[in-house]
């Protein structure tokens, strides 16, 4: 898949590399995860979402807004 890498070298390369656990993170970095879930610690979570745009080079703002937006 252009402009994609692959499950294997995600996680021989940047899985294996990403420091120490947080435990208020919930939901954190795997394959095909494209969001986050965050304990803050005050009764409330923090949802974060990202589509990450890989292979583009022209329109990059447009892509960011509408792709994302989709979502």
């Amino acid at each position: 898949m252009v402009g994609k890498v692959s499950p294997k070298l995600m996680e021989k390369i940047v899985y294996r590399n990403l420091g120490a656990v947080d435990p208020d993170v919930l939901v954190g970095p795997a394959i095909g995860e494209d969001a986050a879930i965050i304990d803050l610690k005050d009764e409330r979570t923090l949802i974060v979402h990202n589509d990450a745009i890989t292979g583009a080079s022209r329109f990059l703002g447009w892509l960011a807004v509408h792709i994302v937006a989709k979502g």
